[in-house]
């Protein structure tokens, strides 16, 4: 815990994840066998698609982001 704090990790995340982690992909499990297979489920209802999406944006956003700034860092400034 110590290494976290001295590098800047949050604890608290940490901790929610490994408390909420095996919940939630038991439940995850669950869904489609609930649904008789049909993986459409997690689609279905606005607010579960958003955050399947935005679970899925989550590590590529901050690369992109980077990668963003660089480029635009090093295109030449207009006159003006």
């Amino acid at each position: 815990m110590c290494r976290m704090r001295r590098t800047g990790y949050p604890v608290a995340p940490l901790i929610l994840g490994a408390v909420l982690g095996p919940m939630a992909e038991t439940q995850f499990r669950r869904a489609p066998a609930s649904s008789e297979g049909d993986w459409t489920i997690f689609f279905s209802r606005p607010l579960s698609a958003a955050i399947l999406c935005l679970s899925l944006i989550a590590p590529v956003g901050p690369m992109a982001v980077r990668a963003f700034r660089r480029t635009r860092g090093r295109e030449p400034k207009r006159a003006g």
